[in-house]
């Protein structure tokens, strides 16, 4: 689970009515540090800055990530395998194809 020694990036709009403020106060309930990205221009530079242990992304958010993620430099080959299974399954349940579940 999340704790003290975690640390996520904030790059989901904070406008959005559940994930942003849930992924806030997941933060801060666990006390783990939250870093807050400059924008999706500065993305791929931030993940490197921050190297987050956490990343909370759904939905669209997710699909726009993968491509970011993919050229962190000093991204371990293991977490760039986790990412592209984790929007893979995000694809396969938006087509039918697997349930979310």
């Amino acid at each position: 689970g999340l704790g003290r020694k975690d640390t996520t990036l904030s790059f989901i709009p904070w406008s959005l009515p559940f994930m942003a403020p849930f992924e806030l106060l997941a933060s801060m309930s666990a006390g783990s540090r939250v870093d807050v990205a400059d924008g999706e221009w500065r993305l791929q530079i931030n993940l490197q800055e921050a190297r987050p242990t956490v990343l909370f992304a759904g939905g669209e958010a997710l699909a726009s990530l993968a491509p970011q993620c993919a050229n962190v430099n000093g991204m371990h080959p293991l977490e760039k395998l986790l990412l592209r299974r984790a929007v893979s399954a995000r694809v396969a349940v938006k087509e039918g194809r697997a349930s979310a579940l």
